[in-house]
């Protein structure tokens, strides 16, 4: 366990989220950029346990804190009887939050709202003991809803946690909007974070391609209903491409991925690897693909989404080639800061003279790789921490 903090005036934060690190998911890489900076003893986790469905091969690094749990996370075997069951873990969350919050001396209370039973368990607690409740969303929440149940719970439990909540943090400028006409409450930007040299070197850029083999295309990161048309596109579009190869590095397996259309003579499909591998990956591609659908459920997702691959995308020194509607935070993000070819029409035909003019057009790959390693610097991990710290009272 961290060292409880003694009598002193310092915040002692319990953050609780389904998406602790070492879970391999998107949140779990941020969390880790973020509370790297933290000192040691300013915060604990409450979290559910994973052991049962996440392989020991899959597990990273953990955070440098206590750990506590609750619970069996969702992930893995999310059906309609585990969204009712994770509201019958609420009582035990909040017995165990309580019992912690006395033993650790907690003075802050730090949410990320994956599911709705730490959430509702999170309010809880603050309207019990007075600490104030902080929330980071990394996503929506309420209207990210599948089953029936979590809809009707959902939409009350974010209301009244948003209203009661000291500072939401979020991760773009459309978020910030999104939440600002909902709730008319002015929230705090913290881009996906990710650590950069801070030694003033700079990043490799890949701008020469290889004309002796395959060109290559690469997605990296989880695939479901919000970027799956945008990923079927470019699979009509690369395999009627002979000289390029689309490679996808995905935890969804393989024969899922297949069965949603993601297949073909030029699609290699690589399965999950491990993230200390990802960013070597990245660099070595001719092309990186960042997709968001067209025709998705979540339609205000696709509006407001940061996806947690976008700083490592913009780092990498490959030029990304962005797939989204023309409403899409990613395709207003790219066309702003001009680091990102953006093809906003669901065309593979579109997306083929795309490809053909960031493989072949040397001055314009190198215009988006400047442009995205300058983008990149507002991602910077330390200066994004010290902005979250400073809010929640740690420095």
């Amino acid at each position: 366990m961290c060292n409880n903090i003694t009598e002193r005036n310092v915040s002692k934060i319990l953050f609780m989220s389904h998406c602790v690190p070492p879970i391999p998911y998107s949140p779990s890489s941020i969390f880790l950029r973020l509370f790297k900076y933290f000192p040691e003893d300013s915060y604990i986790v409450l979290t559910s346990r994973y052991e049962n469905n996440i392989a020991a091969a899959d597990l990273g690094d953990k955070l440098r804190c206590g750990h506590y749990y609750v619970g069996k996370t969702i992930f893995g075997d999310y059906t309609r009887w585990s969204s009712i069951r994770e509201w019958l873990d609420v009582p035990s969350m909040v017995a165990k939050g309580l019992s912690i919050i006395r033993k650790e001396k907690v003075t802050d209370i730090l949410i990320h709202p994956t599911s709705g039973n730490f959430l509702l368990a999170s309010y809880i607690l603050h309207r019990l003991t007075g600490i104030p409740l902080y929330v980071y969303m990394l996503d929506l929440y309420s209207a990210a809803q599948t089953f029936k149940i979590r809809k009707l719970m959902s939409v009350p439990i974010e209301r009244l946690v948003m209203r009661a909540s000291k500072k939401v943090f979020v991760m773009s400028e459309a978020l910030q909007d999104f939440y600002k006409r909902k709730y008319n409450i002015q929230t705090v930007l913290l881009r996906h974070p990710i650590e950069l040299p801070q030694n003033g070197s700079r990043i490799a850029k890949k701008v020469k391609i290889n004309r002796n083999t395959k060109k290559t295309i690469v997605f990296t990161g989880m695939i479901y209903e919000a970027q799956l048309d945008a990923l079927q596109n470019l699979v009509s579009a690369v395999n009627e491409l002979s000289e390029v190869e689309f490679h996808i590095y995905s935890q969804r397996a393989v024969p899922k991925l297949i069965t949603m259309g993601l297949s073909g003579s030029n699609i290699i499909h690589h399965g999950y690897v491990d993230p200390s591998k990802i960013s070597s990956i990245q660099r070595e591609a001719d092309i990186l693909f960042l997709p968001m659908a067209f025709n998705s459920p979540y339609p205000d997702i696709i509006k407001t989404a940061s996806p947690g691959k976008l700083p490592e995308y913009l780092a990498s020194g490959a030029p990304v080639l962005v797939h989204a509607p023309e409403d899409a935070y990613i395709s207003w993000y790219a066309k702003t800061y001009r680091w990102g070819l953006v093809v906003d029409k669901p065309s593979p035909e579109l997306l083929k003279e795309a490809i053909w003019n960031l493989l072949n057009n040397g001055t314009l790959r190198e215009q988006l790789v400047e442009n995205a390693l300058k983008t990149v610097q507002m991602h910077d991990g330390l200066a994004v921490s010290t902005i979250l710290q400073k809010y929640m009272g740690v420095i």
